[in-house]
């Protein structure tokens, strides 16, 4: 109660002096949040704008507070997962709801939903044969077809799951890669699982933002784009990775095709 009561006065404070600051100085600011490749901070963020570090704690603190960076920027309060899943139809035409997708680490709620996609598998590390068990929780009992799911790593999957070596349309991940302990060997897995002209499909937290919400001590990786066009480079077998801003100061949409 006294952390909401403590939120709801800081909320009230930066409405107050979010009038001292024109349309351009927050149009500078959310911009330097979208866009800069390095680390996103404060003292940053006062050095690439030229405004005090108070002034652009504020600013970010009201931008993050009207959706304009963050995990809410789709809708507030809201799960990302259906907006996901629309960006990856559109940036992939072919995939429809009966393309083989094997989802890497679906938690809870997966991006592509079982019931939707016929010929959908999921692997999880975690995965017990009927739950999966991460950070003291039990997520997802009962929920996933046994056929169809595999206790199996982003390290291991084409290790275990041999009867989908070249037969996946898509292998996915929604925050999951970035809990792996062999990041090249990963896509090498991938590749192993895909089609030839089938795709890798990722959306991982942005490395350079430090947004409290994307920490978490069991990340192995802080992804940026340079870290994983050299990851690709070195995996090889797929053409040269898309790598774009979902959520502005959230999280990295990656994208590459097994070559055919």
């Amino acid at each position: 109660m006294r952390a909401k009561i403590k939120l709801s006065i800081r909320r009230i404070i930066d409405k107050f002096f979010s009038y001292k600051y024109s349309p351009e100085m927050f149009f500078s600011v959310e911009h330097f949040y979208k866009d800069y490749q390095g680390h996103r901070n404060d003292y940053t963020c006062a050095k690439y704008t030229g405004y005090s570090i108070k002034d652009c704690a504020t600013m970010r603190r009201i931008l993050y507070q009207n959706n304009l960076l963050g995990n809410y920027f789709f809708s507030p309060h809201t799960g990302p997962w259906e907006f996901m899943r629309e960006e990856i139809h559109y940036r992939i035409p072919k995939l429809s709801t009966s393309s083989v997708i094997l989802e890497v680490g679906p938690g809870e709620h997966p991006v592509f939903p079982p019931e939707l996609y016929p010929n959908w598998h999921m692997c999880d590390p975690n995965y017990d044969g009927a739950s999966i068990n991460f950070k003291q929780f039990s997520w997802a009992s009962q929920k996933y077809l046994p056929e169809r799911s595999s206790t199996a790593s982003w390290d291991t999957m084409a290790d275990i799951l041999t009867t989908l070596h070249s037969q996946c349309d898509l292998v996915f991940g929604c925050h999951s890669y970035e809990h792996t302990f062999k990041p090249i060997t990963a896509l090498r897995q991938a590749h192993i699982l895909l089609r030839p002209g089938g795709w890798l499909a990722m959306f991982v937290p942005d490395g350079f933002s430090e947004d409290p919400n994307l920490h978490d001590p069991t990340h192995t990786l802080y992804i940026v784009p340079g870290m994983m066009e050299d990851f690709f480079a070195a995996a090889g077998g797929f053409t040269p990775p898309i790598i774009e801003p979902f959520r502005p100061n959230a999280d990295l949409l990656i994208l590459a095709q097994k070559e055919q």
